[in-house]
């Protein structure tokens, strides 16, 4: 009796010290990321100030322009090669990949005109804007952003190992840019933005997007709908002829999604606490040099009275 009511205090005392290792994880991967401050979403995460770089705005803006023609090109058909099937453009639609195309598209442009917004602001009252709070703009900007980063790499992960058939597939230039090009920007990106792809409440649309995906291959297939080449399969693992196992790869992938988003967190504390390392200790080293040289401006000043003086 004893034993047991030794090892059920020892399991009661471990659960709460899961829950607190669980709780800290969380607000590790947090902390220090969610931000009120409008100035992290227009500037980069390695200036040394908050307002907008001419640089940093040219690159917001190529990159728009590069998404924008990204779409037109996998809208329209520009750069496929191979056979072309009837309907393709009306079953564009149907494919993940193209809802994360789109995703980027409109964080992309969002993001160049947030940025030129904040340069125009400048001229104005620049203190005033930084202690305003991200508005529903930005907000839905800050979504697309973290759910576009997210899914870019899980497309071009799952396209290139799942997906991709030599015997069937062409690797054409919307191939590449699609698969390959996307995921190479919004990992610059994550290098390189002043602000985080967020745990809360961003995981929430990411792992939504993976729901939303998966009930809507079901309806179009018990609707009847087909991919571009007339098969009842969009995608070879998402086979509703076999609804057991295609529900297993449906929640498994949702598990996928939570994984590449913590590791995308993962990568933006890792940025922010190197930015922190090298940028504070910088503003230290220099405040502390200002107040030194100050104080010897003061001394300078001070000059002890001469006896001549006294006289």
């Amino acid at each position: 009796m004893q034993t047991s009511i030794g090892m059920y205090e020892v399991t009661q005392h471990d659960e709460p010290k899961k829950k607190n290792m669980v709780t800290r994880l969380w607000k590790g991967l947090s902390s220090g990321l969610k931000t009120e401050d409008i100035a992290s979403l227009h500037i980069s995460q390695w200036q040394s100030h908050k307002k907008v770089l001419l640089l940093y705005l040219f690159y917001r803006w190529i990159c728009a322009i590069i998404f924008l023609t990204m779409i037109v090109c996998s809208v329209i058909e520009i750069g496929r090669g191979g056979e072309k099937f009837e309907h393709h453009y009306a079953k564009w639609w149907i494919y993940l990949t193209h809802w994360t195309v789109l995703i980027c598209v409109l964080q992309g442009w969002l993001s160049a005109v947030i940025c030129t917004k904040a340069l125009m602001d400048n001229n104005r009252d620049y203190e005033f804007v930084l202690q305003t709070k991200v508005g529903y703009v930005q907000q839905f900007y800050w979504i697309c952003y973290s759910v576009g980063t997210v899914y870019a790499f899980i497309v071009t992960f799952l396209y290139w190992t799942t997906v991709y058939n030599p015997e069937v597939d062409t690797f054409d230039l919307i191939n590449f840019f699609v698969h390959t090009v996307l995921a190479v920007i919004m990992f610059a990106d994550l290098l390189l933005v002043g602000h985080p792809v967020r745990m809360d409440p961003d995981l929430y649309f990411s792992t939504g997007l993976g729901l939303a995906y998966s009930i809507f291959s079901l309806i179009y297939y018990l609707c009847g709908g087909t991919d571009r080449q007339n098969d009842t399969v969009i995608y070879p693992l998402v086979n509703w002829e076999k609804p057991g196992k295609t529900i297993v790869v449906c929640v498994g992938a949702i598990f996928f999604v939570v994984i590449v988003h913590i590791l995308c967190c993962c990568v933006c504390k890792i940025r922010y606490l190197i930015h922190k390392k090298i940028f504070v200790k910088k503003e230290k080293k220099l405040n502390t040099c200002k107040e030194h040289a100050k104080m010897l401006s003061e001394q300078k000043d001070f000059t002890i009275p001469s006896v001549l003086d006294l006289k």
